[in-house]
């Protein structure tokens, strides 16, 4: 697993003090008995594997969030992401576009597709202090400042007030003929402009 949701690319700005939830299904029946859920419904619905072995996580998930004394709603539809009112869980993947934490963050920031207080339409999650600290993300320069920024939005949306589970981060393989001379990025994309790339003869 990853150390949450954050990227080695991301450098000196890495929050590597950052600890995630552990997987403990013992203490999880624990405070799910503690929190006086009632067993009421929990739609979950998810593609047929519109990302890379999705609904084989999927029904693994749902296995284990049933086993813990959740009562899952599951379904495998077209759309999952529809906002439609009863949406309460969902799968997605996200990346980093550049090397910064506010290029991760940006969808549960305000103007995000997924914070519910500037999307109400769309939206999943808000909570105000993260929100504050998405603007020291979007406008400091201090990167001590930023590290700190993102250290402490991290424990907001993974631990304190959970927004996402962060299970895995995905592979990227890449095959190329010896002669080429390039080098994969630490993001999706493929660099081929002058000096990325050359053709030995």
């Amino acid at each position: 697993m990853s150390q949450g949701f954050q990227h080695p690319l991301f450098g000196d700005l890495f929050a590597t003090d950052h600890q995630t939830a552990e997987y403990n299904p013992q203490l999880a029946k624990q405070l799910l008995a503690e929190s006086g859920y009632k067993g009421e419904p929990i739609t979950y619905r998810a593609h047929n594997n519109y990302y890379p072995n999705e609904l084989t996580i999927a029904q693994y998930n749902l296995e284990n969030l049933r086993a813990i004394g959740f009562n899952i709603n599951f379904s495998v539809v077209d759309n999952p992401n529809d906002p439609s009112p009863d949406r309460m869980m969902q799968d997605l993947s996200n990346t980093a576009y550049f090397a910064f934490p506010a290029a991760l963050l940006a969808n549960n920031c305000p103007n995000g597709t997924y914070n519910t207080k500037t999307n109400p339409k769309s939206g999943m999650w808000q909570n105000d202090e993260f929100d504050r600290l998405c603007d020291v993300l979007n406008k400091s320069t201090d990167r001590a400042e930023v590290k700190k920024a993102f250290t402490r939005a991290l424990d907001i949306i993974e631990n304190e007030d959970p927004g996402m589970i962060v299970l895995h981060q995905n592979a990227i393989l890449y095959g190329k003929r010896s002669n080429i001379e390039w080098a994969p990025s630490a993001m999706f994309a493929m660099d081929f402009t002058p000096g990325h790339f050359a053709i030995k003869n």
